[in-house]
């Protein structure tokens, strides 16, 4: 559960206009999208769009990259001011606290 929009001693309403009481976000799986170069697209999801391309994640408090996860998609433009596309990366399935900023390693 988000933060609550509305608490006790709230005046409510109901209808299309009205103020939500709660926002409801699931905490697994955590999904981290970033932007990659062409030759890094290239080099490891140019070949087979199917494959399951295994990356680091790390906590930006912690040392190293000790999360494991894959490239789960890739989006289907390319950014042409950048010259790069926007991929998004699914933790795999063991519960960490939430986190705004996550790091990425990509070996190869």
């Amino acid at each position: 559960m988000s933060r609550a929009e509305l608490t006790v001693g709230n005046i409510v309403s109901t209808g299309a206009n009205a103020p939500l009481l709660t926002t409801l976000v699931p905490v697994s799986p955590i999904y981290a999208s970033f932007d990659i170069d062409q030759q890094t697209y290239l080099r490891y999801l140019g070949h087979d769009a199917n494959a399951k391309v295994p990356v680091s994640l790390g906590l930006a408090n912690e040392e190293g990259y000790s999360r494991d996860g894959v490239i789960d998609s890739v989006d289907n433009r390319l950014d042409t001011t950048s010259g790069t596309i926007r991929v998004r990366a699914l933790q795999q399935p063991r519960r960490i606290a939430r986190a705004r900023f996550l790091c990425l390693c990509q070996g190869g």
